[in-house]
């Protein structure tokens, strides 16, 4: 299987690999901050209300990053789906983090991962769609 070419031509490896970079230094950020909140002895663990935010949020997008790696769909809606349900769980708990723009860009790899999974199954061998007035078939 070939790298996954546009209609021009052109190799879409951009996407890719800025996804890529983007998702493993939102891991490396990640993986750095519990480290150093489990070495600091001022920092209290979290506590089991806590739990859940944090799952979905550090570590659903770390699993979501790397499985996207190779799996560029399956793990794009993974972090992506993680994250919103993070939105939800918090504004379900009345916390206000869903108004911060910052927290919006770590949906970015994720959005990335799926666009370059959609845009090389349209542009793969055989794969061809015909529009006929606003109908469109694709084989």
């Amino acid at each position: 299987m070939g790298r996954p070419r546009s209609k021009s031509g052109s190799f879409h490896p951009g996407v890719l690999w800025t996804a890529r970079i983007c998702g493993g230094l939102v891991v490396v950020l990640f993986v750095f901050v519990a480290i150093s909140g489990l070495l600091s002895s001022e920092e209290p663990l979290p506590t089991p209300r806590e739990w859940l935010p944090l799952s979905l949020f550090r570590i659903g997008l770390c699993v979501g990053y790397v499985v996207a790696w190779r799996w560029q769909f399956v793990g794009g809606v993974v972090s992506l789906g993680c994250l919103a349900l993070f939105f939800i769980v918090m504004w379900l708990s009345g916390s206000p983090v869903h108004g911060v723009p910052a927290f919006y860009l770590f949906g970015v790899p994720g959005l990335l991962f799926v666009w370059y999974w959609l845009m090389s199954h349209r542009d793969a061998p055989g794969h061809r769609c015909t529009r006929t007035g606003s109908d469109t078939k694709c084989s």
